[in-house]
């Protein structure tokens, strides 16, 4: 919006009252009123380049703020699936105490009903104590999953961890078929992608930015003015003019062109981001088709384990 309004002219408005002091001054008020008016013609593309490359850096920001929910929603749910591993691995642990516990408790009664050797105890009393080390250390690591996951969605931790020690709910499972379209189509989707190329487009912009500053400039200004003693003539009188300029660059020891250099290799870089980008998709898409298949065919072997 701000690159766009160099298309329209510039109006400034004035206001004045003066009164002389001294011996022989008028005690009248003296009151003007005026306009300043500037409207540069966008011959040669100045605004347009401009109002091209602010489209492209705000398109850019879109991109990036919708590659950051993608990476959000992604951790949430992975997060998400591991606290709920966690909640049932700490579920059954505490369950498998309370069996020790009485395993322990008859090993104790029959060696003192002279049944077994106080080896059996000890074995018992070993085993309850192992399965009592894991408790902690899986309620710390639910903990920090739940507290990852209420920063990821904004809130301070405390909630989720209560969702999740307080409810029962199974770990969940992602759908038995997952299909994707050809790499390509998966590239064209992903906003860090669409990200580097807006940015190219509006680093390209800039060098027909950086050239139309070395052409001709068209400008037009203008004023209207009144003034009056007291206000009642204050219209009487209006007195205005009118000027269209040229000005050509001559000579700034080649700052302007040095600036067109500048602008192509922002733009040089630029590009050589938007493939590296591409590049480091294919990789993400390609190890993730690979992680894919590896996937199912572990979860056939684990399903017969």
């Amino acid at each position: 919006r701000q690159a766009r309004a160099g298309y329209l002219p510039s109006v400034f408005g004035n206001a004045g009252v003066r009164r002389d002091v001294g011996d022989f001054a008028d005690d009248d008020f003296a009151f003007s009123l005026g306009a300043d008016v500037q409207w540069q013609i966008d011959l040669f593309g100045r605004i347009r380049y401009d109002v091209a490359a602010s489209r492209a850096n705000l398109l850019a920001a879109g991109y990036g703020l919708g590659d950051v929910q993608r990476l959000i929603v992604g951790q949430v749910a992975q997060t998400t699936v591991s606290a709920r591993t966690l909640a049932v691995q700490l579920a059954i642990a505490r369950q498998t105490l309370s069996v020790q516990d009485d395993n322990f408790q008859i090993a104790e009664w029959r060696n003192e009903a002279g049944l077994v050797s106080s080896l059996d105890v000890e074995q018992a009393r070993a085993q309850r104590a192992q399965t009592a080390a894991t408790i902690p250390a899986l309620e710390r690591d639910l903990a920090a999953s739940a507290n990852t996951i209420s920063t990821l969605i904004g809130e301070p931790p405390g909630r989720v961890l209560s969702l999740l020690t307080e409810s029962e709910a199974d770990i969940p499972a992602p759908p038995e078929e997952v299909g994707y379209d050809v790499p390509i189509a998966v590239i064209r989707r992903r906003p860090d992608v669409q990200q580097a190329e807006a940015f190219l487009a509006a680093d390209t912009a800039q060098i027909g930015l950086a050239r139309a500053q070395l052409l001709p400039l068209l400008q037009v200004t203008g004023n209207i003015n009144t003034a009056s003693l007291g206000l009642g003539g204050l219209f009487d009188t209006i007195t205005g003019n009118l000027f269209a300029g040229l000005s050509q660059l001559i000579f700034d020891g080649g700052r302007l062109a040095a600036q067109v250099d500048v602008a192509e290799a922002i733009a040089a870089g630029s590009l050589a981001t938007y493939e590296r980008t591409i590049l480091q998709s294919l990789e993400d898409v390609e190890s993730a088709a690979a992680a894919l298949r590896a996937a199912r065919a572990r979860v056939i072997l684990f399903a017969e384990a």
